[in-house]
């Protein structure tokens, strides 16, 4: 939490001062400084927007109470608490009048002081989170917006930015690797959650969210552009704490970096994305800058998309498409010569070793070891494709299951194989894509509770089989039978 202190009397500020700094650490806070009358108090908070100001009643050239009036207008954002050795109740029913949080008398006591703050710091935290939540939302939106490329397409203002700012955001893109992404994924946000609870107790709505490319990225507003290298120092480190309590037996690369707040965050994690597939080149498990990568070329850009996009299938286990993308792969010769040959080789040998257990052992160019990862997915494949019994507990399962809010990647899950790859096979095997073949199949039992159940309302029949809506149900009963239910149910 960011405050301002307000008093005459310089002994005063300093006790004050002193208190405050003890419970800095409790409760994350900063002092932004100092005035010594109303006025300067004003100019002070426009400068700095603080989340709270301690001010004294009695003061010259501007009084604390008409400060605060003013300050309440033009700072709505800002906390008000005064400090004072003024104990009548007219000063008291004043300062509740015009909206002060808090009346303290001097000289005041460290648990007086502490419980102050406490009554601020747990609805300031609750709104901060809030904020950030509102922030996570706009900007995951964002990504699949038609506006995404538009210079719409901003980052939001944080809080407390007057015109004198320049707001930005440190950030960090997170991608894993191992042999537990999901766990991994999960773990770090409930990491980030615990790391960013801290910061909205400062003031700073910071949050995190999931990148079209199945990254995590997280975020911390920062009021002026760039940020102090001490605090961007800090969240990163912090950050890098948090991704390695989450590793979940695999690794997680990091790309940290700062935007101001009129660039197009969204056009950027698009290319941190496409950026982060470059550790199947370059490395993975390892702490990058945004700078050090931006320099790469577009057409070695595209070669690490291609590689997000492999490893992405291969984490679902969609080794038919990770194939067709190592054969696109394998026509980017040029774009693997242009990094150094030993790096190359090495790092996609240590990656492939450690993540895929391939063994790349005599494998000394990049065809040869493409042809190793062609081998693997092609093996991993036909293992997938042993199992012929999948299409079957598929139809088995939806026969069970048919009322339920089920869907292809429900079933893939539970049968641990691609959705794009169950899709497939389902529909080599019926003829039919799963979501035509469940609605036969809800039909069909609906035929059958309207002839058995003559006085049943048909929007508990839909319900039954798994149509929430009625009206819904009634269009696909129309579609497949040619008439209403209603109407079937007389014939």
């Amino acid at each position: 939490m960011r405050l301002v202190i307000a008093d005459d009397e310089e002994m005063a500020r300093f006790v004050l001062r002193s208190m405050l700094e003890d419970l800095g650490v409790e409760f994350s806070l900063e002092i932004l400084g100092e005035a010594k009358n109303g006025a300067e108090l004003l100019d002070l908070v426009d400068e700095k927007r603080p989340d709270a100001v301690f001010v004294d009643i009695k003061m010259p050239v501007l009084d604390g109470l008409e400060a605060i009036r003013i300050g309440r207008e033009r700072f709505p954002e800002t906390d008000w608490i005064i400090l004072t050795g003024f104990s009548e109740f007219e000063y008291a029913r004043e300062a509740v009048r015009i909206g002060a949080a808090n009346y303290l008398l001097k000289p005041t006591k460290p648990d007086e002081l502490r419980s102050a703050l406490l009554a601020l710091i747990g609805p300031f935290a609750r709104k901060m989170q809030s904020l950030g939540e509102r922030l996570a939302e706009d900007l995951t939106r964002m990504q699949y917006s038609a506006e995404r490329n538009s210079g719409d397409a901003r980052i939001p203002v944080p809080p407390a930015a007057s015109e004198k700012s320049d707001p930005g955001y440190i950030s960090c893109l997170v991608a894993f690797d191992g042999v537990a992404v999901g766990e991994a994924s999960a773990e770090l946000r409930r990491n980030l959650a615990i790391l960013h609870e801290r910061y909205w107790k400062m003031g700073r709505p910071a949050f995190s969210i999931e990148t079209k490319g199945g990254n995590i990225l997280a975020l911390l507003p920062t009021i002026h552009f760039p940020a102090p290298s001490v605090e961007r120092g800090g969240y990163v480190s912090a950050v890098r704490t948090a991704v390695s309590a989450s590793k979940g037996g695999g690794a997680g690369t990091i790309i940290a970096f700062e935007k101001t707040e009129d660039s197009n965050l969204v056009r950027t994690i698009d290319t941190l994305d496409s950026l982060a597939g470059l550790r199947f080149l370059l490395g993975a498990g390892i702490s990058y800058n945004y700078e050090d990568l931006s320099s790469v070329s577009p057409r070695l850009r595209s070669l690490g998309s291609l590689c997000t996009k492999f490893i992405s299938l291969c984490n679902s286990r969609d080794y038919l498409g990770a194939i067709a993308i190592i054969g696109r792969m394998e026509k980017w010769n040029a774009e693997f010569s242009s990094l150094p040959d030993p790096v190359r080789r090495s790092n996609m040998k240590a990656y492939l070793n450690r993540f895929w257990d391939i063994s790349t052992e005599n494998a000394e160019t990049i065809p040869a070891i493409l042809s190793r990862l062609r081998s693997r997915c092609e093996s991993r494949l036909d293992e997938s494709s042993g199992k012929t019994d999948v299409v079957d507990e598929a139809i088995s399962f939806i026969e069970g299951h048919f009322m339920e809010n089920i869907g292809i990647k429900t079933l893939a899950d539970r049968l641990d194989i691609s959705p794009n790859y169950l899709s497939t096979l389902f529909r080599r095997r019926t003829g039919r894509k799963f979501l035509e073949y469940l609605t036969e199949v809800r039909i069909l039992h609906s035929k059958k509770l309207l002839r058995e159940n003559p006085a049943m309302p048909v929007a508990k029949i839909a319900v039954l089989v798994g149509y929430p809506s009625s009206r819904y149900f009634a269009r696909q009963f129309l579609r497949l039978v040619d008439c209403y239910p209603s109407e079937y149910r007389k014939k």
